[in-house]
C-alpha cells in the first residue's frame, strides 16, 4: 500500500464504518483526543485497539473471532 499510512487507514476504517471520530473513540474505549492522534500518525495504536477496530470493521465479535 504506497503511500497509505496506518493513521490513513484508521480513518478509513472509521469512514467505512460510518462514524464521527467521538463515536469510534467509544465503541473503543479511548478518547476522542486518542482517535485523531492516530489519525494524524502522532501515535500508533496499541495491539488491542487495532484488534478491535478490525473486529468492528469485520462484523465479527470476540465469540466469533479469534484473538
Amino acid at each position: 500500500m504506497k503511500g497509505l499510512n496506518l493513521g490513513a487507514m484508521v480513518r478509513r476504517r472509521r469512514l467505512d464504518l460510518g462514524l464521527s471520530a467521538s463515536g469510534l473513540a467509544g465503541l473503543l474505549g479511548v478518547s476522542l483526543r486518542t482517535i485523531r492522534y492516530w489519525e494524524a500518525g502522532r501515535v500508533i495504536p496499541r495491539k488491542a485497539s487495532l484488534r478491535a477496530l478490525y473486529r468492528l470493521h469485520s462484523g465479527c465479535s470476540s465469540a466469533t473471532c479469534k484473538k
